[in-house]
């Protein structure tokens, strides 16, 4: 939350904290309650709607064209509205921004996949993601991605019965029907480690899901076939 309120050059913006804890008197609503700024905004939901489902709700409740998807473990870089609004501002043209994110281990230490480097070596500096990008490539998932709302919306969101890869599958669907771009901006946090993605039960699903999920872009490749239909 304060890296979100800590935002530098871009003032026109609110943040939007949804509780997917029904109970009341939690450690997270007294956080919250305790902070003093206009740009914040809490909501708590009567019952626990899931992680996607959550996800959907703070889409609902954002009152503004862009939203980006913030987790309660990951942070925001001062410069990240400036940054990607800047780009916005140049190319109005695009309806996903995805940037890089650096990554935090379970002890906050900050560190970078090779993979990352390499990738954007390839692939420069603000460029067109495909729906091929996502076979060869991890190219983006929710975390760092600033949405335009109203596309978000005619897709229905986050389809949770793709959990826990979810955001994955909606960002490869998106990036079909609509205009993703990836910018080359080390501008988000993302901790890895100590979340529900860490959990092994959670990867096994994830690896199943996966594959299921290759199976639909290599037939999506395929004529007249539409990922929307496979998945």
């Amino acid at each position: 939350i304060d890296s979100a309120l800590a935002q530098k050059d871009f003032d026109n913006y609110e943040v939007v904290v949804v509780d997917n804890d029904p109970e009341r008197g939690t450690e997270t609503e007294k956080i919250v309650c305790a902070i003093d700024n206009p740009k914040l905004k809490y909501y708590k939901n009567a019952e626990n709607l899931g992680m996607f489902g959550n996800m959907n709700r703070c889409f609902k409740l954002s009152r503004t064209k862009w939203v980006t998807i913030l987790h309660d473990d990951d942070m925001l870089t001062p410069d990240y509205l400036s940054s990607v609004m800047g780009v916005l501002a140049r190319r109005p043209d695009i309806d996903m921004l995805s940037s890089r994110h650096s990554i935090m281990d379970v002890d906050g230490n900050e560190c970078t996949y090779v993979t990352d480097k390499f990738y954007y070596k390839l692939k420069g500096g603000i460029c067109r993601m495909r729906l091929r990008d996502f076979t060869y490539y991890f190219p983006t998932r929710s975390i760092g991605c600033l949405f335009n709302k109203e596309k978000v919306e005619f897709l229905g969101g986050f389809n949770q019965e793709f959990y826990p890869t979810s955001d994955y599958v909606f960002c490869a669907m998106f990036c079909q029907k609509f205009k993703g771009y990836d910018y080359n901006r080390f501008i988000y946090r993302y901790r890895m480690g100590r979340n529900e993605s860490a959990n092994p039960e959670t990867y096994k699903v994830s690896i199943v899901n996966d594959y299921y999920f290759q199976l639909a872009l290599e037939r999506a490749r395929g004529r007249d076939s539409d990922f929307f239909d496979n998945t």
